[in-house]
C-alpha cells in the first residue's frame, strides 16, 4: 500500500469551506481548514479531485 497525504493550509478565507476528496471518481473523505489527512491507497497512477 502507498500513503496519500493531503494538507489544507489554515487560511481565513477557507475557514468555512470543507472540501470533498475524490480518488478515481469515488469519494474518499473530506478536509477542513488547517487539517492534514492521510489515506492508504493502491500503488499506481490515480486521479485526485477536490470539490
Amino acid at each position: 500500500m502507498s500513503k496519500l497525504v493531503i494538507k489544507k493550509r489554515s487560511e481565513w478565507m477557507n475557514k468555512m469551506c470543507k472540501i470533498e476528496l475524490h480518488l478515481d471518481g469515488s469519494k474518499i473523505g473530506s478536509i477542513e481548514n488547517g487539517e492534514t489527512r492521510e489515506f492508504e491507497i493502491e500503488p499506481g497512477n490515480h486521479k485526485i479531485i477536490g470539490r
